[in-house]
């Protein structure tokens, strides 16, 4: 059987670089959750905040709060 040999160099074009974005003062408790409690929670980049209306949709139909921080 024969073994293959796998070397990893380090080298400037393979170095990963991950850069965090800036969050939006908006948060989101999805599907009935509420601040403090222990669901889900929705934290949206700046500038990708749903409008009022998707928000009150949200409300109506998923039972999502969002509240402004």
């Amino acid at each position: 059987m024969d073994e293959q040999k796998i070397t990893i160099t380090e080298t400037p074009e393979a170095i990963l670089t991950i850069k965090n974005s800036e969050m939006s003062e908006w948060e989101c408790y999805m599907f009935g959750n509420v601040p403090g409690g222990y669901g889900l929670k929705y934290h949206p980049e700046k500038g990708k905040v749903p409008n009022w209306f998707v928000r009150l949709m949200m409300k109506i139909c998923f039972a999502c709060t969002w509240r402004k921080i």
